[in-house]
């Protein structure tokens, strides 16, 4: 989205600019990082194609990564369950053990089913980060994985684990993802970065949305008035 006069000073824009050129920087190196901790594999690193995992029910967040990451050298697996995938083509398919029924809050037995099934597998044996916005929870999922794990929350944190005890794991297990240092705990606005570090303690920053890729500008109609809400 392009940011026009009326927004504010060129310090608020200086600011999203800046998380733009902070967030490519960070991505490329966790993946540096990454490949790294991956003993056994033979990768050349300037000629590798690094790919990225993700499986969401927003299709918007992780339109916009790619649309900010597309001159990398990046592959990404978009398994989307989203009910909009098909304006991105890019609607889940072979995606096991998930479906838009269970994939919001999966249970006990369906993570265990799909860490079995995936461990092996020679297009997830490709993917060297997992990336979560929408919702932030999917992550869970992956952490048997031990790959870079990147959570942008695109809304509150919690969402598809609202019973005590799914909150309370969440919170847990956002808590070990976060204590290493090659992953990234985020919120895509200030509201919900400070949201997770309410509930959680975790110092969490903001890598906003930027969705140039939409190549629209928004105007305001002079006089009228407009509500800003989380």
């Amino acid at each position: 989205m392009k940011i026009i006069n009326w927004i504010g000073p060129s310090r608020f824009v200086m600011m999203i600019y800046e998380n733009i050129v902070t967030f490519c920087y960070v991505i490329a190196l966790l993946l540096f990082i990454n490949i790294s901790l991956e003993k056994g594999r033979d990768i050349q690193l300037m000629n590798h194609r690094f790919v990225i995992w993700s499986n969401d029910f927003h299709i918007s967040p992780i339109k916009d990564i790619k649309y900010q990451l597309r001159t990398f050298n990046i592959e990404f697996i978009d398994k989307s369950l989203s009910g909009a995938c098909k304006t991105t083509n890019s609607c889940a398919k072979n995606l096991k053990i998930l479906n838009r029924q269970n994939g919001l809050s999966p249970n006990f037995t369906e993570r265990e089913q799909f860490y079995e099934v995936y461990k092996n597998d020679s297009e997830m044996n490709r993917v060297e980060v997992f990336m979560c916005f929408h919702p932030a929870g999917m992550c869970e999922l992956f952490m048997p994985f031990n790959r870079t794990i990147i959570v942008i929350a695109s809304t509150r944190y919690e969402l598809g684990r609202h019973e005590k005890q799914e909150w309370t794991t969440l919170n847990n297990n956002l808590k070990i993802i976060a204590s290493n240092p090659r992953n990234i705990i985020a919120g895509n606005n200030l509201y919900d970065a400070e949201y997770i570090r309410y509930f959680t303690g975790i110092k969490t920053i903001v890598l906003p949305s930027i969705c140039d890729y939409t190549n629209l500008t928004y105007s305001r109609v002079e006089e009228k008035p407009f509500l800003i809400a989380p």
